[in-house]
């Protein structure tokens, strides 16, 4: 019985442990995650929320642009007077000025 105990336990704890690497807290205390994603074409992008400042900054094709978060029904959004980047059911789109300059889902 202490074998299965220390097993389950010893389990719970990597699980733990491994679920916790994106997400680091700043001297400032806003807590920062940090995501890239990439297509199926290749294409990727860099995203770093502050979910303190409520923004995100992505970099995308050398260009880093900062954008803030935007209310949404489902789903999350962020946007400043050029771009707009939505996250909703595991799709990604960044868009410029309405048009899409990456997606997910490209094919």
């Amino acid at each position: 019985m202490k074998k299965i105990t220390f097993f389950i336990t010893a389990i719970v704890l990597l699980f733990a442990f491994a679920c916790t690497n994106n997400t680091k807290k700043e001297k400032s205390g806003d807590e920062i995650v940090t995501s890239t994603i990439t297509n199926s074409n290749g294409k990727s992008i860099d995203i770093t929320y502050n979910t303190t400042e409520e923004t995100a900054t992505i970099v995308f094709n050398g260009e880093t642009i900062v954008l803030q978060q935007q209310p949404s029904a489902s789903g999350i959004r962020y946007a400043n007077d050029t771009y707009e980047y939505t996250e909703w059911q595991d799709e990604v789109e960044l868009s410029r000025n309405g048009q899409v300059v990456f997606s997910s889902k490209d094919q």
